[in-house]
């Protein structure tokens, strides 16, 4: 009953000897198994370990294994996929780490290409939250947008333009402290922090966020950020590098940056799997507010954004996946996208004239 209409749900979980794939929308659920053995994880892990590296002039090529991995996972679920307008993936374990983006389509197409995806830490947690709704009374934070390096972190000089498309208070430099994240978030309807920030495999609770270091105490940590208020946060969209990465654990599955957005209520969030370019963070989200404005929901924007990137010919030396495949939405769906007003108005106009042209006994005459 949670999942919309147009959602598939993908959920995968790692069993002794087998991967179990568990497959539902509005009307069915099915399953299948894949063993183990049949799996490449050697391959898999050389090329996510090539994937988060800087390419250096290297032509973007998947290996043909990857492209078998892809086939096992989506060619039992290839008639939902078809019907599908959105996929919800709730990964487990160490595939928490795959972009399944850049994985193919049963056709043979990478599923970047195909829909929007929406990750989910569990199925139990898929709650849809309406319509989408354009975002206003935010507030944005770019600590590190002038030129100087502090505190060893290095400046952010595209951070001030990714705030130019937020709709609130912005605050860069050094007004874009902690303090005034603490005071301000709770009433903000979307968060848009482009800064610095750390994940950490050996202990989550060193997880960081960084703002303007006016203090030793500059860094939000994850415990801190797991107890801040944000119910009313609609979206946040944490531009950082690493914010969906962290501690894999048997009992808690993934514990990251991400996390602690989802326990302090955020709604849906963008973050990001590995580190960030300046530049790339700065239009994708520039053109993520855009589609949203637009009427389209966070993660058919943030999908949008992605092939725009790629059909740019002026950000060509970006198009390798290292690039733009680590920005991820988690979170909820959206039941249907909100219709702007102007489409609203549209509609009523056509309705008038569709009306007028019922009710005339002659209907419309042209005149010549």
């Amino acid at each position: 009953e949670l999942i919309p209409e147009h959602s598939f749900v993908l959920s995968l979980f790692m069993g002794k000897s087998n991967l179990y794939l568990f497959g539902m929308d509005k009307e069915d659920f099915s399953w299948e198994k894949v063993p183990l053995d049949s799996i490449p994880f050697d391959q898999l892990n050389r090329w996510m370990a090539d994937l988060v590296k800087i390419p250096d002039g290297k032509r973007y090529e998947m290996d043909a294994s990857i492209g078998k991995f892809g086939a096992l996972i989506t060619s039992p679920f290839e008639q939902e996929l078809k019907r599908a307008e959105e996929l919800i993936l709730i990964p487990q374990g160490v595939l928490n780490s795959v972009p399944f983006e850049l994985l193919p389509d049963p056709s043979g197409n990478p599923l970047y290409e195909r829909l929007p995806v929406i990750y989910q830490f569990s199925a139990q947690f898929i709650e849809p939250v309406g319509k989408a709704e354009p975002l206003e009374n935010g507030i944005g934070f770019a600590p590190f947008s002038a030129p100087d390096k502090l505190k060893n972190f290095a400046p952010l000089p595209y951070s001030s333009q990714e705030l130019e498309a937020v709709s609130g208070e912005r605050l860069s430099g050094k007004s874009a402290v902690k303090s005034a994240f603490f005071a301000k978030s709770a009433k903000a309807e979307f968060i848009h922090l482009s800064t610095h920030a750390e994940a950490s495999s050996l202990d989550p609770n060193q997880a960081f966020i960084a703002f303007y270091p006016d203090s030793a105490d500059f860094r939000l940590f994850a415990p801190e950020l797991a107890f801040q208020s944000l119910e009313k946060a609609k979206l946040v969209f944490l531009s950082a590098c690493e914010t969906g990465a962290g501690q894999l654990t048997k009992s808690e599955g993934l514990i990251s940056l991400a996390r602690s957005l989802a326990f302090a209520g955020a709604e849906q969030m963008v973050i990001t799997q590995w580190v960030s370019e300046d530049r790339v963070a700065a239009y994708l989200s520039g053109q993520f507010y855009r589609h949203v404005a637009d009427g389209k929901t966070f993660a058919y924007a943030l999908f949008q954004a992605k092939l725009d990137l790629l059909a740019d010919a002026s950000m060509a030396q970006y198009h390798h996946p290292f690039y733009w495949a680590n920005f991820r939405l988690i979170g909820q769906p959206n039941d249907t996208p909100f219709m702007p007003d102007w489409l609203i108005w549209v509609g009523f106009l056509i309705g008038l004239m569709l009306l007028g042209f019922w009710l005339s006994p002659k209907g419309w005459v042209l005149k010549r």
